[in-house]
């Protein structure tokens, strides 16, 4: 007999089916009936939790979005070199999300579904700019409003890449995450380097 999930790990469950789903397929290819066969559930059981399916893909948005902000704060180790952090925000993107999934495309700019997940996309994507930002003014004497610009501009860009690697050879990707990090690294050396910062690892 099947194990009844609690609430909470079930909601878990089915945002992760969801995401699987939503990655491989896109948004509209997907219908509520697929994701319920593919958690193994009924699809009633399925709006127990969500009311829609936009609902759905709003939550697997802010759910990616949580991701990514705590991938970018793992990484924020002291003593890293301004170049290490540009390299590791950089992988941390593209690692989050399949170079060939429909969720890079929602949130890089290539795919639209409907207002509000778009809403939610730029603000996922915001807050993710403003982890960056923060991350990198350990490094670099940034104010706050320089931390914001450095953050969106870092973001903006990746976004840029993102859209060009999709489908690209593994070669060719690295070339362009490898130049794409030459370029921001030297654009944010252009802000002065904290005092601790010169002392751990010196440029």
């Amino acid at each position: 007999m099947r194990r009844r999930l609690p609430r909470a790990e079930r909601r878990a469950q089915l945002l992760d089916v969801a995401t699987s789903c939503f990655g491989e397929r896109g948004y509209h290819p997907t219908s509520m009936d697929d994701i319920a066969e593919a958690a193994g559930v009924t699809k009633p059981v399925l709006y127990q939790h969500f009311d829609s399916k936009e609902d759905l893909y709003i939550a697997v948005i802010e759910h990616i979005g949580e991701v990514l902000r705590a991938r970018i704060d793992d990484f924020a180790f002291e003593g890293a070199s301004t170049k290490e952090r540009v390299r590791e925000g950089i992988e941390v993107f593209f690692g989050v999300f399949d170079t060939r999934s429909s969720m890079l495309k929602l949130f890089f700019g290539s795919e639209y579904v409907t207002e509000r997940v778009q809403e939610e996309v730029t603000r996922a994507t915001s807050r993710a700019a403003e982890s960056v930002g923060s991350l990198l003014a350990r490094a670099r004497e940034l104010s706050p409003e320089q931390a914001v610009v450095v953050g969106r501009t870092f973001v903006t860009s990746v976004q840029a890449i993102a859209r060009e690697a999709d489908g690209a050879s593994d070669e060719r990707r690295e070339l362009m995450l490898s130049s794409l990090a030459k370029l921001l690294t030297g654009g944010i050396r252009a802000f002065e380097p904290r005092n601790d910062e010169l002392t751990k690892n010196p440029e």
